[in-house]
């Protein structure tokens, strides 16, 4: 198996994880993803820096948590190539930000899934 090394997002947190050490490529490895999805178990939230940022590996990141599911409403779908995949946007000046590592990132986005007793 890949060695992907684990770190507290924040010594001051009693959860989050940051793994480094991921790549799309070792997502197929079911060891791998048996690993990923235990340290989200374990951490309650998880990030992956350096993985790379694209849709693909979003979608093959999200399928190692479990199945994907497709929204009902196909308005809420991206360009319809991907009906995994919703779009959301953070819109600057709406919502809050929050500082991570010295950089603003945005944080409250006012969405919800209402398609979970589907």
């Amino acid at each position: 198996m890949a060695d992907l090394r684990v770190e507290p997002i924040d010594e001051r947190l009693t959860f989050g994880a940051r793994v480094h050490g991921l790549t799309r490529a070792m997502l197929g490895d079911p060891a791998v993803r048996d690993r990923a999805d235990g340290l989200l178990s374990e951490h309650g939230f998880v990030l992956f820096p350096g993985l790379e940022d694209d849709i693909d590996t979003h979608i093959a990141l999200s399928a190692v948590f479990g199945p994907l599911k497709t929204h009902v409403l196909p308005t809420v779908i991206n360009d319809g190539l991907r009906p995994e995949l919703m779009e959301i946007d953070y819109v600057p000046g709406v919502g809050g930000t929050v500082d991570l590592d010295g950089r603003a990132r945005g944080s409250y986005l006012p969405w919800h899934f209402a398609d979970a007793y589907y």
